[in-house]
């Protein structure tokens, strides 16, 4: 078999590759590269230290905001608090005040059936408290709605000449063209009502709605004759519990009616005298008589119609009257369609 010899093996020197045994440039890049990195580490590391105490300052400042905020929203609830406590204490003397207009208004009309009132065709007018208050006397209440118009002075003219005191439900838009019919309806004994500044119809609008078409018609009174009206007739006598609500709280009763004569449709007055004089459906002992005085049928009527009651024996008086007479007086907010007696 044949061997080959290799001969003697070289020592073969391995050198590592160090830094030392480097070239200088190649370790020079490599600090530098180092140098570099670490920089770079070193901004990062600080970038990040800043952004997080810059953002603990911000939520630190977004806490006080949110902190200052919520106390002044909590002074903010307090003081609306403290305001809605006084309105609904100026609400209730509000309420309170027009209840005793209303009483002191009440206890006015009682006073007149007590009281001469002159006329001013210079007759007098009496009328006996406890003649009116018997059971036995025979009192219907005339009422005229919507004025007042055109016809309403004359209206008036007859009505003085024959004693005879009516209520006039009157619309405050027409009302403020006639301070001086109004001032001349109260001098003369009869009854001022309201009925709303423009016909409104009531249940349709909000508690609010109800109480300014109730306010503003109010306020042509008063500045006409001093206070507010006795009586609310809401218009076609539509009410509701809102509006019954408003009308007690503003210290004001409900008049309607028991006798339509239906005077506002047929424009007729031969037909209103029939409607108000039939003997099933019309006029009697107690009765309240819905009319309207701004149509000339109507006043047309009317003077046919007082006389033949006066031939009957009827006596001619005030809703407020009629009520105080036959039910004791009359309640805000209640609605009150007659005084027969017994009911």
């Amino acid at each position: 078999m044949a061997t080959f010899d290799t001969g003697p093996l070289e020592d073969v020197d391995v050198v590592a590759a160090s830094p030392a045994h480097m070239p200088k440039g190649q370790r020079r890049q490599r600090v530098i590269v180092f140098a570099v990195l670490l920089a770079v580490l070193l901004c990062a590391l600080t970038a990040g230290l800043v952004y997080t105490v810059q953002l603990q300052k911000a939520q630190a400042g977004l806490r006080a905001a949110l902190s200052e905020k919520q106390e002044e929203n909590a002074a903010l609830q307090e003081k609306n608090d403290s305001l809605s406590s006084e309105n609904s204490r100026l609400s209730d003397e509000l309420g309170s005040e027009k209840s005793q207009n209303a009483a002191l208004a009440a206890e006015n009309e009682q006073l007149k059936m007590q009281v001469s009132l002159k006329a001013a065709n210079g007759t007098t007018a009496t009328t006996d408290a406890g003649q009116i208050a018997d059971n036995k006397a025979k009192l219907v209440a005339l009422t005229f709605d919507d004025g007042p118009g055109q016809y309403t002075a004359e209206l008036l003219d007859f009505l003085r000449e024959h004693h005879v005191r009516a209520t006039f439900f009157l619309i405050g838009r027409n009302a403020a063209k006639y301070p001086a019919l109004i001032q001349r309806m109260e001098a003369e004994g009869h009854a001022v009502g309201n009925h709303t500044q423009n016909h409104a119809r009531l249940p349709r609008l909000s508690a609010d709605g109800v109480r300014k078409e109730i306010d503003d018609c109010n306020a042509v009174i008063r500045a006409a004759i001093g206070h507010d009206a006795v009586m609310l007739r809401a218009p076609g006598g539509n009410t509701n519990d809102t509006v019954k609500g408003v009308a007690r709280n503003m210290g004001l009763p409900l008049a309607h009616w028991s006798v339509d004569t239906k005077d506002w449709q047929s424009r007729n007055a031969d037909k209103i005298v029939a409607a108000a004089l039939n003997p099933k459906n019309g006029i009697k002992n107690g009765s309240v008589v819905l009319m309207h005085d701004i149509y000339r049928t109507t006043v047309d009527a009317a003077k046919i119609i007082i006389p033949r009651l006066e031939a009957q024996g009827y006596r001619f008086v005030t809703v407020p009257e009629l009520l105080a007479a036959r039910r004791g007086g009359a309640v805000a907010g209640e609605v009150y369609k007659n005084g027969y007696p017994g009911r």
